[in-house]
């Protein structure tokens, strides 16, 4: 996908993030990438530094650990575009040991084509990086990330989903969740 712009968000990170984006960046030329380093804020801060910097109509949120699909911001574009939604949620998959899962809340919400706000499963899935929210719309309703990680994601989807009109379901699976056993997050 041509169109898009990607920015990295360094925040305060002791590892090489910082370098190892500048130099892509630098070696490539590729000026759909910017890299903005900020000191350690925390997730939500960094989510607000990119609304706030990004130029584009549409936001989307991944973690370094995480992968999409090739075609996963292409189908979700599309998707928004030629049914004027507010938010597209697609499918997802979480990957755990190698071995990959789905999220059987989020695939009871893709079983019709337009989603109910007030669906049950939208509390079950609070992640961001499977949904595509228009930047106007967070903007212009002050939704910004909160600095508590233990809710920010559902939190920031809640606050999203009660002021749309129009949520559009993707059946692909366009975000890919790396779970990591917790005896390896230490």
């Amino acid at each position: 996908m041509p169109l898009f712009e990607c920015i990295v968000i360094n925040d305060g990170s002791e590892d090489d993030t910082g370098k190892t984006v500048a130099n892509y960046i630098e070696n490539t030329g590729d000026d759909r990438f910017r890299l903005i380093t900020q000191e350690r804020c925390g997730l939500g801060a960094a989510r607000n530094t990119g609304i706030e910097t990004a130029s584009g109509k549409y936001i989307v949120f991944y973690n370094a650990y995480d992968s999409i699909p090739d075609y996963a911001l292409k189908y979700m574009v599309n998707l928004a575009d030629s049914n004027n939604a507010e938010l597209v949620i697609g499918d997802m998959e979480f990957i755990s040991l190698s071995e990959k899962l789905k999220d059987k809340a989020t695939e009871s919400l893709l079983s019709n084509k337009k989603i109910d706000p007030f669906d049950e499963n939208i509390i079950m899935n609070g992640y961001l990086g499977n949904k595509l929210f228009r930047k106007e719309i967070l903007l212009n309703n002050k939704i910004m990330c909160s600095s508590s990680d233990d809710e920010e994601d559902l939190l920031f989807c809640l606050k999203y989903i009660g002021v749309c009109n129009l949520i559009s379901s993707c059946p692909s699976i366009v975000y890919c969740m790396e779970k990591r056993p917790f005896w390896l997050d230490n």
